[in-house]
């Protein structure tokens, strides 16, 4: 426990101690705010050089019982204030990590002064200046009006403390910001506070919130015995009674009881939003009511092939990987309309098999007006591709997009399925056939969706799509033979989005390589599983190229629509984090491991930050939350419904009478995710700011999926397993065309069972594929184990003889031949199938039961 603990009120500084393993100390005249944990091991020493004073130090030390000292101001006369006149600069920090040795010194940056490496950095400089960084003991300048107070937590972890939150709440927005923008909650507007607004903008709270280390991000309550540790700063120097202090903490404290978003909610915003882009003649179900019939639009009127096709692809992953939750969450069925309708768009586009139209509209006479879509005047021509003017890129990505929404209607709609499937089949070969950049023959695509990344990724993409939809040799052996060719085990990104697919397609490949379907390109999918990792590697911060963040937390990619990187890369860290679970795998990063876990809560923290959970406590998403943009850079929504008011609205009327209107848009975009901040959390809601309030359906897409994931969380699915029967069709007509390798098809395996006829748990052996290397023959077998009981099936062990080779997606009990349910995996639903597959060169293993239970 500390002990000792000063207060000088003249002073305006006030130290208190409690039974904690923290203390937190302010300074109520100048500002200035020290938070620490007891620590053993680090020591932090913070020293200010004033000019005409000798430098004031406040030092913590690592015994058990420590009396902290009070700062006294000596000079009253002069106002000692470091957030004023860029006084910062005259400032350091000295961290002394004991066990290393190592000083850092930071005056506006915090640096290591052996390796160089830029571990913190004060973001602006003024009265709203915030100076962070990894240290023991937390050093914060803190005004009423900055935007959040940032806390890292590498300090903690290394000497093996939990850290905790700095909270401050800023009367002037009613706004409780914890732990630097991590979590920023929704303040009480009830807050009982009546002061003048002088006192008003000086009054500030601050109190710790232990963190905890098995659940991060998530905050656990204060208990009355740290109670003592909260101060109150005012600019009244006089002390806060007891009993106003207990109310504030009790108020401060509703807000944890319910923290955490409704991703559920957030995720059937997300599906409503395009319902919002419908044209044509609008179903009677349409739910999105100020609509009406129109022609194509994307946020605006015309419509562009390349990022449409991609939006189809992610929503169609979305539902492949995380369908179950949804239809969980009665948003199944949602969703599968969104994609028919972008579906039933392309099978139209492409009326021949070499032959595809990409953009509908002109971009610049289509941006020189502003006009509800159910107003269009502008030219409507539509702009193709074909075997004299290619573009493989454009048809590639169609082809992903028509494959991954296959998987999707297998299993309700079959013959719809199969028709987009012999669409993404003849889009696959013309892309790869006939190449070409598609900007390069659809030339007025140039200046909106140009094709930076080229073709090649598209083309790996796709191939990836239609061996995920068709489970056919040749497009695996596609991504076998083309890897290096096509830059796909080249290649290391840190971005995904509609115009560089190489880490969609490195994560696919490595999904194929953790199911053990790799087969004889073994060796080529581990370089793309390498590279797949590396953008994982990046995001998380851990890599040797890592991406930017916004002092907030927030990837970024880019000034303009930087949310659409955001979304993209939390959906792949999502899906992987459940690949690494379903093999009991981790991340392998270049600055340490990470687990799927710490995937799956940076993916989280995306997500929240979107929805919130930021220094400006705005909401991305149109629609959730209380504090959303409300000038929505988007035609329709600006413009008052053709159906309140039937009157024509012009081309350059629009813009007179609408575009240029300050107030709130008259007809609400729910669930469009807009562009967002800028690299500093900046964000300006002004229609004509089309950087970052304009929507885009690419933004929405991958984000479906997420939403669905931390909603109805993994539900013990195994996500190496195909989620629909693989389908039974003829192969492609493509050249060359690779022999089929003889495939040894065994009989099913039966389970032995004593004393019943009917056996309760079901085992099916096949061959998947097969190859030949060094004078061998090896097979892929697939085993499904399925509960044929009504009850759920637990502590089942197999015992598996004869096996030659690696196994996955079972756990081996002991050294034996003895094996269990995957980690991830307790028990298996009634009904409810379970997937492991083996690789050996030699006919099928003998798979039998030793033990099971029902409950």
């Amino acid at each position: 426990m500390w002990r000792g603990f000063g207060v000088s009120e003249s002073e305006g500084f006030a130290v208190v101690g409690g039974d904690g393993d923290f203390m937190v100390g302010a300074a109520m005249g100048t500002r200035f705010v020290l938070a620490f944990y007891k620590a053993r091991i680090c020591s932090c020493s913070y020293v200010c050089y004033q000019k005409k004073f000798k430098p004031k130090e406040v030092h913590i030390n690592s015994a058990e019982e420590t009396r902290f000292p009070v700062v006294q101001l000596r000079n009253k006369k002069q106002k000692w204030d470091p957030l004023v006149n860029n006084d910062l600069t005259l400032c350091e920090i000295v961290i002394t990590d004991e066990r290393q040795s190592t000083k850092i010194r930071t005056s506006l940056k915090i640096t290591d002064w052996k390796s160089k490496e830029l571990i913190g950095h004060v973001d602006g400089v003024g009265p709203r200046s915030i100076l962070w960084g990894r240290v023991a003991a937390t050093l914060a300048f803190v005004d009423s009006g900055a935007q959040s107070t940032i806390i890292s937590k590498s300090c903690a972890e290394r000497c093996g403390y939990a850290l905790f939150y700095l909270c401050v709440i800023d009367l002037q927005e009613n706004v409780l910001r914890v732990g630097g923008g991590e979590d920023t909650i929704p303040f009480l507007q009830g807050l009982p506070t009546k002061m003048t607004e002088e006192r008003r903008y000086r009054h500030e709270v601050l109190f710790p919130v232990l963190y905890d280390q098995r659940s991060a991000y998530k905050p656990k309550l204060m208990t009355l015995s740290t109670l003592l540790s909260v101060v109150i700063m005012a600019k009244l120097h006089k002390p806060i009674s007891v009993a106003a202090l207990f109310l504030h903490v009790l108020v401060l404290f509703a807000p944890f009881a319910c923290a955490g978003h409704d991703y559920g909610q957030a995720l059937s915003k997300g599906i409503l939003f395009f319902e919002a882009q419908r044209s044509g003649f609008l179903p009677r179900d349409q739910r999105v009511n100020w609509r009406s019939n129109s022609g194509l639009h994307d946020g605006k009127t015309n419509g562009f092939g390349l990022p449409m096709a991609f939006t189809i692809t992610m929503m169609s992953w979305s539902i492949v990987e995380y369908g179950k939750q949804m239809a969980a969450n009665g948003e199944l069925g949602h969703a599968m309309e969104a994609v028919k309708w972008g579906t039933d768009y392309l099978i139209k586009a492409h009326p021949q098999p070499y032959v595809l139209y990409g953009e509908v509209g002109d971009g610049n006479s289509d941006h020189f007006c502003w006009q509800r879509p159910e107003d269009m005047t502008t030219d409507r021509r539509a702009y193709r591709i074909d075997t004299n003017n290619p573009g493989s890129d454009l048809a590639g990505e169609t082809a992903a997009a028509m494959a991954a929404a296959s998987i999707v209607f297998r299993r309700y709609n079959p013959a719809y399925s199969n028709e987009l499937l012999s669409h993404a089949k003849q889009l696959f070969e013309f892309a790869d056939k006939y190449r070409g950049k598609y900007d390069s023959s659809i030339t007025v695509a140039q200046k909106y969706y140009r094709s930076y990344s080229g073709y090649a990724d598209e083309l790996l993409w796709s191939a990836a799509w239609m061996y995920q939809a068709t489970n056919d040799q040749y497009y695996l052996d596609y991504l076998g033979n083309n890897g290096d060719a096509l830059g796909g085990t080249g290649w290391a990104m840190t971005e995904f989005g509609w115009d560089v697919k190489y880490a969609g397609a490195q994560v696919l490949a490595a999904k194929f390589l953790m199911q053990g379907k790799a087969g004889q390109h073994w060796s080529v999918f581990e370089k793309y599983q390498q590279k797949a990792e590396y953008f994982m590697c990046s995001c998380l911060g851990k890599g040797s190229r890592n991406v930017q963040r916004t002092p907030g937390g927030l990837l970024f990619r880019q000034r303009w629509n930087n949310m659409q990187f955001v979304t993209s890369a939390s959906f792949l860290m999502t899906a992987y984090s459940d690949y690494l679970t379903s093999t009991g795998k981790s991340l392998k990063c270049s600055s340490g491991n990470a687990s799927p876990s710490e995937l799956l809560m940076f993916a989280k923290s995306q997500v929240d930050y979107i929805l919130g959970d930021n220094p400006r406590a705005t909401s991305y998403m149109v629609g959730y939350g209380s504090n959303y943009p409300q000038q929505v850079h988007h035609r329709a929504s600006s413009i008052v419904s053709i159906k309140a008011n039937p009157s024509f609205v012009s081309c350059r009327g629009g813009y007179a009478t609408w575009f240029s209107r300050k107030g709130s848009d008259p007809n609400l975009l729910t669930g469009a995710v807009v562009g967002g901040p800028d690299a500093y959390d900046n964000f300006a809601d002004e229609r004509e700011n089309y950087e970052q309030t304009e929507p885009a359906t690419y933004n929405n897409a991958p984000l479906l999926g997420v939403l669905a994931r931390l909603h109805g969380g993994h539900g013990g699915y195994n996500q190496l397993l195909p989620v629909v029967p693989e389908p039974v069709i003829s192969k492609p007509k493509l050249t060359p065309q690779p022999k089929p390798m003889p495939v040894t098809q065994p009989k099913p395996t039966p389970t032995p069972v004593q004393g019943k006829s009917f056996a309760p748990v079901d085992i099916t052996q096949k061959a998947t594929s097969s190859w030949s290397a060094k004078g061998k023959t090896y097979y892929r077998y697939s085993t499904i184990v399925t509960n044929k009981s009504t009850k759920e099936l637990r502590n089942l062990q197999l015992s598996i003889s004869n096996l030659y080779g690696p196994l996955w997606g079972l756990t081996r009990s002991g050294s034996g031949s003895s094996y269990s349910f995957p980690s991830w995996l307790d028990s298996l639903p009634a009904g409810k199938s379970l997937e492991f597959v083996y690789i050996h060169s030699s006919s099928p293993a003998n798979v039998a039961v030793s033990n099971y239970n029902l409950a």
